[in-house]
C-alpha cells in the first residue's frame, strides 16, 4: 500500500504537534523493545521541544525547531531518545548519532555530568509512501 504524499504530510504533523512543549530524553544502553517499555535508568540528559516542536511536514517529513541546548545529568554513550508529550506519554523512540544515518543526531556520542548537549538535527518522517507490515 501507498499513500500519498499529502496524506504522509497529515500524519506527520498529527504525530509532531504532539510533541509541542514536550521533552526528548537521551538514552545509553540499549533501547527498550517497545515504546510502552517502562526504562528504568534515568536518561543521560533531556532537552525540552518548543512550542511548536517542528515545522509542517514536507513530503512526508518534517524537521525540528532547536531545542535549547541542556546540561547532562548523567554518564555514557548516547544511543537512543524517547520523545514524550508535555504530560510525559511516549510518543516514539529513535537511534542516535553523530552521522545523517541516524534517527537524531548530536553533537558528542558520550556525555559527562554538566556537558552541554544540543542538537544539530531532528527530523520526523513517513517512509516514502510505502508502509511496511
Amino acid at each position: 500500500m501507498r499513500r500519498a504524499t499529502w496524506v504522509r504530510n497529515l500524519a506527520v504533523d498529527a504525530v509532531c504537534r504532539q510533541l509541542d512543549g514536550g521533552s526528548l530524553e537521551l538514552h545509553g544502553g540499549t533501547p527498550p523493545p517497545t515504546c510502552e517499555a517502562r526504562v528504568t535508568l534515568p536518561p543521560l540528559a533531556t532537552l525540552a521541544f518548543a512550542v511548536p516542536a517542528f515545522a509542517p511536514a514536507v513530503d512526508g517529513r518534517a524537521e525540528a525547531h532547536p531545542l535549547p541546548a541542556a546540561w547532562a545529568t548523567g554518564r555514557g554513550a548516547v544511543t537512543w531518545f524517547r520523545a514524550r508529550t508535555p504530560d510525559g506519554r511516549v510518543v516514539y523512540d529513535g537511534r542516535v548519532g553523530t552521522d545523517a544515518g541516524a534517527d537524531m543526531v548530536v553533537n558528542l556520542d558520550n556525555v559527562t555530568p554538566q556537558a552541554s548537549v544540543s542538537l544539530a538535527g531532528l527530523t520526523y518522517g513517513e517512509g516514502d509512501g510505502d508502509v511496511w507490515r
